[in-house]
């Protein structure tokens, strides 16, 4: 899913996210998700999207958020009660994620890089230098 949150200086953050809570923290606080906020095309090939404005509290399109915050606002209760964690969709797991995936992704093909750039330079330069 592409999370896109749109600035009120004219820029935008896009992080590629997998997102299964029903809140999402982004720079301006936490966002609701609803089924209505989702954006997608009607073939379903490219990845869903989500729009939020900075200083909104509901995602771009979604009119039910009065609903779900009432519904968020009950899973906080239980979840106290119960003595558990909110789940939440933090921006530093996001974070965190995307660099593991990026690590695993091109991780391998920099470490052969780099010991073949190390053995270069040790073979031209005889490692003198």
């Amino acid at each position: 899913m592409k999370l896109i949150h749109l600035n009120v200086d004219g820029t935008a953050r896009i992080e590629n996210a997998k997102i299964t809570q029903r809140i999402v923290e982004l720079p301006d606080g936490y966002h609701p998700k609803t089924n209505d906020s989702v954006w997608q095309d009607a073939m379903r090939k490219k990845p869903a999207m989500m729009f939020s404005l900075e200083g909104v509290l509901r995602f771009y399109g979604g009119s039910m958020a009065q609903e779900d915050i009432l519904h968020a606002l009950y899973d906080v209760e239980l979840s106290e009660r119960a003595m558990k964690q909110q789940n939440v969709s933090k921006m530093s797991w996001r974070w965190l994620a995307q660099l593991w995936g990026g690590l695993m992704k091109y991780g391998v093909v920099l470490f052969f890089v780099a010991i073949i750039g190390w053995a270069l330079y040790y073979q031209y330069l005889g490692g003198n230098a």
